[in-house]
């Protein structure tokens, strides 16, 4: 096998929309497969998530992360244990812990469980007394799965395979949706409190 370097100046853009509605499935994919055998990544339009929603999903997070934050630690990820749902606070996480110290504040949650299964797996906690922030961001992530099995057949076709060849992988997936604010920093910042360190990986 020889492998071609192929040039970009920019991560392409693709079209998922003939995916989406079955009118050209194999155009897309072999856009796909250009994008991410060269570049690694992609954009996405057309993509069937409605602008509303994206712009009210944006809109009840800042909600949440400008709730005092004794409010927020009612719901701190470490009341869900390894199924890892709820509020992170800033600094609550460090990504590389011998330069940085995150700031940055979350909030996870998935699929619903009513007991804890695993990790991963298990109830979210959600604000009490506010349905339209569990609606809105749940509702959200079930449309993402969704978009995500729909790029999986794309990228299946794209490998020369089944559309569903993937789904096998997909009946319980791990689909952890993070809420993310970054605080706004100003004038000189220092390498040593950023937004998100740089993550750690070690070849074997």
């Amino acid at each position: 096998m020889q492998a071609k370097r192929e040039s970009f100046d920019k991560i392409p853009l693709v079209d998922i929309g003939p995916l989406l509605d079955g009118t050209n499935k194999k155009a897309v994919a072999s856009e796909i497969r250009w994008a991410l055998s060269n570049v690694g990544f992609m954009y996405v339009n057309n993509h069937g998530i409605p602008q509303d929603l994206i712009d009210s999903v944006f809109h009840v997070s800042r909600e949440f992360f400008d709730l005092p934050l004794s409010q927020k630690t009612l719901l701190h990820i470490k009341n869900s244990d390894l199924a890892f749902r709820g509020y992170t606070e800033p600094f609550g996480e460090n990504t590389d812990p011998g330069k940085t110290k995150d700031l940055k504040e979350c909030f996870d949650f998935g699929p619903e469980g009513s007991v804890f299964e695993g990790p991963f797996f298990g109830p979210n906690q959600w604000p009490s007394n506010w349905p339209e922030f569990r609606e809105l961001t749940y509702g959200y992530h079930q449309r993402m799965v969704d978009l995500a099995k729909k790029l999986l057949q794309g990228i299946a076709l794209s490998l020369d395979l089944s559309e569903s060849y993937f789904e096998n992988f997909m009946r319980n997936p791990i689909s952890v949706q993070r809420l993310l604010h970054y605080p706004p920093q100003s004038g000189h910042v220092s390498e040593d409190m950023i937004g998100i360190g740089a993550t750690q990986t070690t070849a074997i």
